[in-house]
């Protein structure tokens, strides 16, 4: 009984096993479904994918674009360098050839003309365009000028763009090149104002030599196809010089110095007109007080130190020239760029003919400046070298009143080596002031006032001196210490204010700063409309001096900040660029 009890017992547990193992492995299954829906341990993974290929994709754009840029600089490169050499004067091969074996040797020669599949027909066959291109080659010639011009083409195959649908992409390149057998005209514009004093001059000197060494290298050329150099040194004014003031109409004031102001309206154009009177800076000296006679520091020079040279071809006239410069005075580059376009703008040509005729210039110099575009299509080339260290400042002159007409002060030359206190015996003043007084008459030597000219109770001879020929003798100091004043220190002061001497405010800053920047950036913005080249040069300048310059420029490759230590290379480079032929587009 209790066998059989244990048999059944056997079965029922036998029975109940399997339904057991089949709850465990359902519920194992509903564990392992709902565990892998929330498992998140292989998300990182389809992320990682994505941006690997999206870095791919950018990373191939940018190979694409970089392959792209590389050709066409390739190509543009081709371009260039066969224009150049096509429109080359000197060469005799056919222009058409040059430019076509240029592109054949570089691989590119079926790519002339444009592109073979592009859809715009202009660039398939340029003559589309009725612009004279033949098979992407145009040739326009005269008797003095060669003008060359390239387009060229090609579709590049993408290696990664394709992926976004984008199989090709164009590549284009066109050149331009021209020679002329024009002039090649100069004004070469420097700085000579007090701040270039020391080393800066004598750098500056150097620089300009090379330059002329440069533009000027083999004397054995025909004179006739040399360029031309003008120099026009600067610092608070233009002095043209004793030969050719003359020439360039300058008012007959007095002929003691020679340097030229404007009025402000010139600066709209390089064209100065010769009809028109140029004013002559007064002769006179602001700032010393001395007994020399005549004045030793005039405001302009009585000679031709730093005076202009025009129209030279002559290598060692110019450096010579050069060697003479003196640093002193304030600054105007206005006015310096004025004369430095004038010199290149056909309105001074009738100057220079007059110039060359009396035998002051050489024959290279008829009929400079030429026209900018001659009759026959030649374009001459005009260069204009700008170089500061420094920024506007002032300019100064006598007031009107004191540039003409008579003065106050009586000489007698047989007096003038009679001095008393620093005061000559040889001039005696008339004080209108004092008419009433019974006593208008001062004798500064002795000091006291008298009822009639001393001179003439004296029988000495002696004149009435116009103001140019005072302001020549005499600084404005000096006349109002020693001649309306007693010599007497301190209170030479009081005697000159009560005679009234109206010398004391006797000249002017007639411009300065602001109004001398407007002016520059006026003649610089009327010289590049009118074709002339500007190359600007901040020799150590300020930051305003560096701005002017800046602007002046004809681009950005036009301008140069240089020191001490660059200033030659930089006008030796300037010069290389004028030699070379250069690329019109």
């Amino acid at each position: 009984m209790l066998s059989e009890e244990k048999r059944l017992a056997g079965g029922l547990a036998t029975q109940k096993a399997p339904s057991r193992l089949v709850s465990w492995i359902k519920r194992q299954r509903i564990r392992t479904r709902t565990g892998f829906a929330s498992d998140e341990d292989g998300s990182i993974i389809v992320f990682s994918l994505f941006i690997f290929m999206a870095m791919l994709m950018v990373g191939g754009l940018a190979y694409d674009l970089m392959r792209h840029e590389q050709i066409r600089t390739q190509m543009q490169g081709i371009a260039d360098n066969a224009t150049l050499a096509a429109a080359n004067l000197n060469n005799d091969f056919d222009p058409d050839f040059v430019v076509r074996d240029f592109f054949e040797a570089s691989g590119f020669g079926d790519h002339l003309g444009g592109l073979s599949q592009n859809t715009d027909p202009s660039l398939l066959d340029p003559n589309d365009e009725g612009d004279g291109y033949d098979n992407g080659v145009l040739v326009q010639e005269s008797v003095n000028s060669r003008l060359v011009s390239a387009k060229a083409g090609l579709q590049f195959d993408t290696a990664f763009m394709r992926m976004v649908g984008l199989d090709s992409l164009d590549v284009q390149v066109a050149s331009t090149a021209r020679q002329d057998k024009g002039d090649i005209e100069i004004s070469m514009v420097l700085d000579v104002s007090g701040s270039m004093a020391g080393s800066r001059v004598t750098r500056m000197k150097s620089a300009a030599k090379q330059f002329v060494d440069t533009v000027l290298p083999d004397e054995t050329i025909d004179e006739a196809e040399r360029p031309t150099i003008s120099l026009i040194p600067y610092n608070g004014m233009v002095n043209l010089g004793a030969v050719a003031a003359p020439y360039f109409n300058l008012e007959e004031t007095h002929d003691y110095s020679h340097c030229a102001r404007l009025p402000s309206n010139s600066f709209s154009s390089p064209v100065l007109n010769l009809n028109n009177e140029i004013e002559r800076i007064g002769h006179f000296d602001r700032f010393n007080e001395t007994t020399d006679s005549p004045i030793i520091s005039p405001q302009c020079p009585t000679d031709d130190t730093n005076s202009i040279m025009l129209h030279s071809a002559d290598a060692d006239e110019l450096k010579d020239h050069i060697d003479e410069l003196e640093a002193d005075g304030w600054t105007a580059i206005s006015l310096g760029a004025k004369f430095g376009a004038a010199l290149l703008d056909g309105s001074t040509r009738d100057a220079t003919n007059a110039m060359q005729a009396d035998g002051h210039l050489a024959e290279r110099a008829i009929d400079l400046p030429k026209d900018y575009v001659e009759t026959s299509g030649a374009r001459n080339t005009k260069v204009l070298v700008l170089m500061t260290d420094g920024e506007n400042t002032r300019q100064y002159d006598l007031k009107r009143q004191f540039k003409t007409g008579m003065s106050n002060v009586y000489y007698a030359p047989g007096y003038k080596n009679y001095f008393r206190n620093g005061v000559s015996a040889a001039y005696a003043v008339y004080i209108p002031e004092r008419a009433g007084s019974g006593r208008p008459w001062w004798f500064p030597y002795y000091g006291s006032y008298y009822r009639q000219n001393p001179f003439v109770s004296w029988e000495q001879s002696h004149y009435r001196m116009a103001n140019t020929e005072l302001f020549h003798l005499a600084s404005i100091e000096h006349i109002g210490h020693e001649i309306y004043g007693n010599g007497v220190p301190g209170y030479s002061d009081y005697i000159y204010y009560s005679n009234g001497y109206p010398y004391s405010n006797a000249h002017e800053i007639y411009k300065s700063y602001g109004d001398l920047d407007t002016q520059t950036r006026a003649i610089c913005n009327a010289s590049k409309n009118a074709g002339i080249t500007i190359y600007a040069v901040a020799f150590s300048a300020p930051s305003a001096g560096e701005d002017l310059m800046r602007y002046c420029a004809s681009s950005a490759a036009h301008y140069y900040e240089v020191d001490n230590d660059s200033i030659v290379l930089a006008f030796e480079a300037i010069g290389r660029n004028i030699n070379q032929l250069k690329l019109t587009q």
